[in-house]
């Protein structure tokens, strides 16, 4: 039986299992591209980005365990490598809300994709 505990009190928080998933993701990815990321966190490597709400920042935290575990600048000192993930205010991210003003210029069903979800 698996502990699905809610992390926090809070509705929509990341429960122990989501944690768990994202760790494993990012093992997944460190074997996966283990041969083209560097085995410790390089700032100017890659960006990580998330939506300021606490579930993804949890996420963004859990996956970056898994695939930086316990390389870290530290030394071994510190348990984990800290990396920055940076978030945009809801009222401002152009990434996930792109302004009115584009939203016509946005063309979805000229999509290549096979999943349209």
């Amino acid at each position: 039986h698996r502990n699905n505990a809610i992390v926090s009190s809070r509705f929509g928080q990341l429960t122990a299992i989501g944690i768990e998933q994202q760790h494993n993701l990012g093992r997944f990815l460190r074997g996966r591209y283990g041969t083209i990321l560097n085995t410790t966190y390089i700032a100017s490597e890659f960006v990580v980005r998330s939506t300021d709400i606490d579930r993804t920042l949890m996420s963004a935290q859990s996956n970056l365990a898994g695939l930086y575990p316990s390389l870290n600048i530290s030394d071994g000192r510190v348990p984990f490598q800290p990396i920055p993930i940076h978030t945009t205010s809801v009222h401002v991210d152009f990434v996930r809300f792109p302004p009115a003003q584009f939203h016509s210029t946005l063309r979805f069903d000229s999509c290549s994709c096979s999943d349209k979800t």
